[in-house]
Order: structure tokens, then sequence, then C-alpha cells
């Protein structure tokens, strides 16, 4: 299972954030600079090699994905998850070749709610985002 966190608070880009994980685990902070389309990312890897990324977010519209996250049982804790459509804002945003192909596959699996609650908050996105989806809609 590939599990990343998502957050906007840069503190965690501080290596001394994660001082108490100890040695056991490897942390990597690797702030973006100015023009980078995110703040940041931390990638921990523990022992057995298990890696984890922090993605640091810096757009207010990102704010709102956390805010409308909802909780889902993980590792025996309730943990927030972002929505099916925040988490298609987000790949939208990434715009990888990979991104597109996951969106495509959720759209096959959502039901058409999801699409409409993509597209009420597409206009946060940038224009490169926003032309994404219209080519991901008009191949389907």
């Amino acid at each position: 299972m590939d599990v990343d966190f998502f957050v906007v608070a840069s503190i965690v880009l501080k290596k001394e954030f994660w001082i108490s994980f100890g040695e056991s685990v490897q942390v990597d902070c690797r702030p973006g600079d100015f023009d980078d389309s995110l703040r940041g990312l931390v990638r921990m890897r523990d022992e057995q090699g298990e890696v984890v990324d922090v993605v640091v977010g810096k757009w207010k519209w990102q704010e709102g994905v956390i805010q409308r996250s909802e909780p889902a049982n993980m590792w025996g804790r309730s943990v927030p998850v972002v929505r099916a459509a925040d988490l298609i804002l987000l790949k939208l945003y990434a715009g990888g070749g990979k991104d597109a192909w996951d969106i495509t596959e959720l759209l096959g699996v959502l039901d058409d709610s999801v699409v409409t609650e993509v597209e009420e908050r597409l206009p946060d996105l940038p224009p490169d985002a926003r032309a994404l989806w219209q080519r991901i809609r008009a191949e389907r």
C-alpha cells in the first residue's frame, strides 16, 4: 500500500520536527524553491525500507482539501483521508502521466457526483490542471 500524507504546515520541513522518531527512521526534508508547485517534501524511511512521503502544499485551495478530509480506520487508528474529488484535484495539480492514468481509473469506479464536485472546485486550480481535466473528460 502506498501511503502519502498531505499537509500545509511548513514546520514539518525542519529536521527538528521529526526528532522524536529517533534513529529508527531516516528523515530527508526537501524544501521547495520559491517557484516550486509545492512547499516541499519529507521522505521517511524505516529500518525495513518502508517509505512514507509527507507532501507539503502551499496554496489556499490545498487547505480546503485537508479541511474536507474524512476519517478512515488505518493502522487501528482514525486517520483523516482526502475525499475522492480532492484526490483528483491533487492529481490534476501534480499533472504527471501516472496522475492522469490514476484519475481515469478513479473516474471508472466513482459516481457522477464526484465529477460534479471536481468541477465545482476546478476554478481554484491553475490553467494547466484545468486543461488536463478537460482532456481526460474528452477521452471518456
